[in-house]
Parts: structure tokens; sequence; C-alpha cells
């Protein structure tokens, strides 16, 4: 994976996964202005399959744009990102293992939509409800990407 996305002692960005990725906090400087489309692996690869041991899902990220046959920096931001903010159905909702792992998931639920600053958005996020994010706990910050297959196509999100 690009060094933006690799697990790193010194990351180069700052990101809390729970927020949108306009908020990535870039910690290595200079960040090149072409940073988001540059790709994310070499060789390049034309989908990502990105797993992680505390979500049931996996996140596959495909080039947003068609013009560009592989993966960029942005487009895997972006897929993680609209990924975790799909709604959890009350199926996936069961299959968290144990009533303590439930009441975890509920509490991250409630810290997130209760850190809205303005009233608008406190109960819209409160409204729609329990996301993916919120499986994650108090792991939401981004701290890169690992090969699980030899870096063809598939990923551990850590």
């Amino acid at each position: 994976a690009h060094r933006l996305l690799s697990v790193t002692a010194s990351p180069a960005v700052e990101y809390d996964l729970s927020y949108s990725p306009s908020t990535i906090k870039p910690l290595m400087y200079p960040m090149p202005a072409d940073i988001w489309d540059q790709p994310a692996t070499m060789p390049t690869v034309p989908f990502m399959d990105i797993s992680c041991p505390r979500l049931p899902w996996r996140v596959t990220v495909v080039p947003r744009s068609k013009t560009i046959g592989y993966v960029t920096i942005g487009d895997v931001f972006e897929a993680l990102y609209r990924a975790l903010r799909i709604n959890v159905t009350a199926a996936e909702f069961a299959l968290i293992p144990s009533p303590d792992a439930k009441k975890k998931v509920t509490t991250t639920y409630q810290l997130r939509y209760k850190r809205q600053s303005d009233v608008r958005a406190y109960e819209d996020e409160k409204a729609h409800g329990l996301k993916r994010v919120d499986f994650l706990g108090e792991h939401t910050h981004f701290k890169g990407l690992t090969s699980s297959k030899g870096g063809v196509g598939g990923w551990i999100l850590h």
C-alpha cells in the first residue's frame, strides 16, 4: 500500500473513520496536491477488498473514475467512509456475540450522535440510528492497511 495507507510507526495522516474524509489531517509535510489521486498500491490494482476483525463486513473499493483503471488513495478513504455510514439492520445487530458487546456498540452510537454540537446535526445523527462504524467501538482511528493476500486485492484495516 502507498505510504499514506500503510501501517507505520509514524503515520502520514490522522483520521477518525466516524467522520468524513474531508477531516483527514496530514501529519507529513509537504502533502502533494494530487495525493488523493495517487495509486493506493504499486503495482496498481483494479479493486481492493478490505476486511477488519471488528467488522462482519468487507469493504470493496473500486475506482471512482471511469478513466482511471486503478484504485486511488481517495477511493480508499471514500469507500471506507461510505461503507461505515450504512445503517445496521436488526439481523446484523444480532451478529454481535454477547450482550456486553451489544452494549458497547450501542454506547458508541450514543457517543457518536451526542458529540454533535449543532442541534439539527444531533437530531439527524440520532434519528438515523446505528451505523456500521459503531461496530468499531473506540477503535475508529485509521492506523493503516496491511496486505492479507500478498497485495492481490485482500487488505486488512487497522
